[in-house]
């Protein structure tokens, strides 16, 4: 098992943490890999990741960075990121230092990383970009 790489296993596991949230549900039209044309802002898509090996007591692990992507777009309501900020501090109740369970790996942790925000050259949409740092070992 430790030959074999965790992303998969760690991006469903996200996935299924988040959607399971009715809390989160409720602030935006989903969590999404692939965006379906026509989807309602605000939203969650997940980014790009990175696996390092991560060694320890004898055992092959994993150390796995996944981005999360909150998208929204003000539109006469003029909002901001204020929107978006809430999404983001639900998704952290949900996954910082959580004992996430990844299927065919043991967690060792789950910890947020780093946050930006950017606004899009039409002036309209907003981004924040999360990251989070997964190791896990078989």
């Amino acid at each position: 098992m430790g030959g074999t790489p965790a992303l998969g296993a760690v991006q469903t596991a996200v996935y299924a943490r988040l959607t399971a949230d009715a809390t989160l549900m409720a602030l935006i039209s989903g969590v999404f890999d692939f965006v379906p044309d026509g989807t309602a802002f605000n939203y969650v898509t997940i980014g790009d990741a990175t696996e390092r090996r991560f060694d320890t007591l004898g055992l092959r692990g994993r150390d796995e960075t996944l981005t999360l992507h909150i998208w929204g777009r003000d539109s006469a309501t003029v909002s901001g990121f204020k929107p978006l900020q809430a999404i983001h501090s639900r998704i952290d109740t949900l996954l910082d230092e959580y004992a996430i369970s990844v299927s065919g790996w043991n967690t060792l942790t789950l910890r947020f990383e780093n946050a930006t925000q950017l606004r899009m050259p039409d002036g309209y949409t907003r981004q924040i970009v999360l990251r989070y740092r997964i190791m896990v070992y078989p």
